[in-house]
């Protein structure tokens, strides 16, 4: 963050200010943050299910020097900014940083793959300079506005990725960032509850656009285009697209796809010329990732080379949750897909488990947040997972019953708890063969408690 004082942060927000003029150093919304920050200014926000104001107190006695807030604290000492609206203010402050600086900053958002791709395109730039990137998956309107707080003169590009659930949330977000590039990854069913439906989802994921310049780069999945639902944004930009496959459509796409133990390899073909990639990531849709980061790269640094790109990449890290592998023992495999689930991810991870050695286990939990028709999803879901080589497919909870029963054949049960579930794994893992399971659910369902339970009986150390 660049060095700013409490009167000028005043003038920014037009705030009252009470108190003092302190040099700020660092912003923080979470009190349980703040011993760890020098020069502090705690922010007050207020949630639906927390209100900051209650914190204050908390957050002065851990060392923050001043405060944000919505109302005046009379029996405080503390230098105080008094707005009406604190989170306005949060992003308004935010926006102030990002306009002080000119560094082009790539924008992702997408039904899934957000956060591989952020770091995978970070990886990529950080061959060539100082990347601020979101970190974990701090995506909505808070995080964002969080990220880009840190914007400093160090930095040379900026990866931000973002998320919503509700139609206006990336409009706000893309015009906090204004991004030189803006990439949708892919449209799949997940947040109806919000979006109502998959052309509800891509009109929503195109507010993204609405914060480039004019001749600003949209990158597109041509695999996965909703270019017809867009073409009205897109008018003074430039358009880049990536494809798993040839397209003469496509700015950058890959070949010979090869699927190994631990990771995945492809030939990149570019107007840069073509190389051998390999990630340490399993699946075709991490490939996709791995060319929507490419792309995203390039369009903010058009002199990087195809070694920069080879290195970035093969120096990715697995993600928890994220069909992270946890090796149980020399025969016994865990595939944690646990930290989200739509149909697409849901099938993607399907295909993975159908490419690993020995017999096959899907657990499934279920995929929240899916509107009225999600009892017809999930049977959907269990159609396309029937045409997938899979041994056995498990189930947990209220909807993901339908996805077994649209299997109906010796291969799917259902469990009413995880208890039964994870006892049933028990003394599947007791057999001396190879087994991989797979673990998949939306975030609610807690799948994550299943994986520890195997980590826990096999002396397995934690991955979160």
């Amino acid at each position: 963050m660049i060095t700013l004082d409490l009167q000028i942060i005043s003038k920014i927000l037009n705030a009252k200010r009470i108190g003092k003029n302190h040099t700020i150093f660092t912003i923080e919304t979470d009190s349980r943050n703040i011993q760890y920050k020098k020069q502090c200014l705690f922010v007050a926000l207020c949630g639906n299910k927390y209100n900051g104001h209650n914190f204050v107190e908390k957050a002065i006695s851990l060392g923050a020097i001043a405060i944000l807030v919505n109302c005046h604290f009379p029996f405080l000492k503390t230098p105080q900014l008094i707005v009406s609206d604190t989170l306005n203010a949060l992003n308004k402050l935010s926006h102030w940083i990002r306009k002080q600086f000119t560094i082009p900053i790539v924008a992702i958002t997408g039904s899934s793959g957000k956060t591989t791709v952020k770091e995978m395109t970070a990886s990529i730039l950080r061959q060539t300079g100082k990347v601020l990137c979101t970190k974990k998956n701090f995506n909505n309107h808070i995080g964002v506005s969080l990220t880009l707080l840190k914007l400093n003169k160090k930095h040379n590009f900026g990866v931000i990725e973002i998320g919503a659930n509700q139609f206006g949330e990336i409009y706000q977000c893309a015009k906090q960032t204004s991004p030189k590039s803006a990439l949708i990854n892919n449209i799949f069913l997940s947040h109806l509850n919000g979006f109502k439906s998959l052309q509800g989802i891509a009109k929503a994921k195109s507010e993204i656009f609405t914060g480039l310049p004019n001749k600003g780069y949209a990158i597109l999945n041509n695999d996965n285009n909703y270019f017809p639902l867009w073409k009205g944004k897109l008018k003074n930009k430039k358009i880049l697209r990536f494809s798993k496959n040839f397209s003469k459509h496509a700015n950058i796409f890959s070949k010979n796809i090869r699927h190994h133990t631990k990771g995945t390899s492809f030939t990149l073909c570019t107007k840069k010329g073509t190389c051998k990639i390999y990630i340490p990531l399993l699946g075709n849709h991490n490939v996709s990732n791995a060319l929507a980061a490419i792309t995203s790269a390039i369009s903010v640094n058009k002199n990087i080379t195809l070694l920069e790109i080879t290195t970035g990449l093969k120096q990715i890290k697995k993600i928890p949750g994220r069909l992270f592998p946890i090796p149980l023992n020399k025969n016994h495999l865990l595939l944690d897909d646990s930290y989200n689930s739509n149909i697409g991810s849901l099938i993607e991870g399907a295909k993975v488990l159908e490419n690993m050695p020995g017999y096959k286990i899907m657990v499934i939990g279920d995929i929240l947040e899916m509107g009225a028709k999600k009892i017809q999803y999930h049977k959907i879901a269990g159609k396309l997972i029937k045409k997938i080589n899979i041994d056995e497919v498990l189930s947990f909870g209220y909807l993901s019953k339908y996805i077994t029963r649209a299997i109906d054949n010796h291969i799917s049960k259902h469990f009413n708890d995880n208890i039964s579930l994870i006892s049933y794994l028990l003394h599947s893992l007791s057999k001396n063969i190879k087994i991989t399971i797979l673990i998949k659910g939306s975030r609610n369902t807690k799948m994550e408690e299943i994986i520890f339970s195997l980590q826990e009986e096999y002396h397995v150390q934690m991955s979160y």
